[in-house]
């Protein structure tokens, strides 16, 4: 079922008008919290931004490619993480000991930019959650860099997360050109991109 989901999904170009229902939108703020990281370690945070007016800032913010995608979702998600500071104040308060070890005797003693490294790659987990959960529930998105983090760190005012990059999800347009039967889905050969050692 995930394979043929996977099969069929693809990064949407443009959307329609209808919205999604609320229930899926939640359904998918249940599963990024779910979303698997190392030492369970949680370090981000997930925007939903569907209010129009909010929507339209970030869309400026964004290279133009994105903007009308931005625009005419039904939902702008975007993925945070923290910062090494924060995530080291604030890892005492949700993870068990073990895990803080590991992180002291693991992490800690790296460079700080090579911590937040470690930290970014968990964020991208949870894109990579996002997109298999959407093609298995037919939610169609894009997953989109073309943003400009700095712009949109200034328009959600935290300074203990930075932005990382954004998805949108909704409804795709009946005529996006990107649907798969007028761009068909373009991948390696598996003996290229699998090594199995058995």
């Amino acid at each position: 079922m995930i394979k043929e989901a996977m099969q069929q999904r693809y990064a949407v170009k443009q959307y329609s008008a209808q919205k999604l229902p609320e229930g899926k939108i939640q359904m998918l703020k249940d599963i990024l919290r779910l979303s698997p990281s190392s030492v369970n370690s949680q370090p981000w945070q997930f925007v939903f931004v569907e209010n129009q007016q909010e929507k339209e800032k970030f869309a400026a913010a964004s290279m133009s490619s994105n903007e009308s995608k931005i625009k005419n979702a039904s939902c702008l998600i975007i993925f945070r993480s923290k910062t090494v500071d924060f995530f080291e104040e604030d890892m005492k308060n949700y993870l068990p000991e073990a895990a803080i070890n590991y992180y002291k005797n693991s992490l800690k003693p790296l460079e700080k930019h090579e911590i937040q490294s470690w930290i970014d790659q968990q964020v991208y987990i949870a894109l990579g959650v996002l997109l298999t959960s959407c093609a298995a529930e037919n939610i169609d998105a894009t997953p989109m860099e073309g943003i400009d983090n700095e712009a949109y760190d200034k328009l959600l005012n935290d300074t203990n997360y930075h932005t990382l990059v954004a998805a949108t999800i909704g409804i795709a347009d009946p005529e996006d050109s990107n649907r798969l039967s007028e761009t068909p889905k373009q991948r390696d050969k598996v003996e290229k991109v699998i090594k199995s050692i058995k």
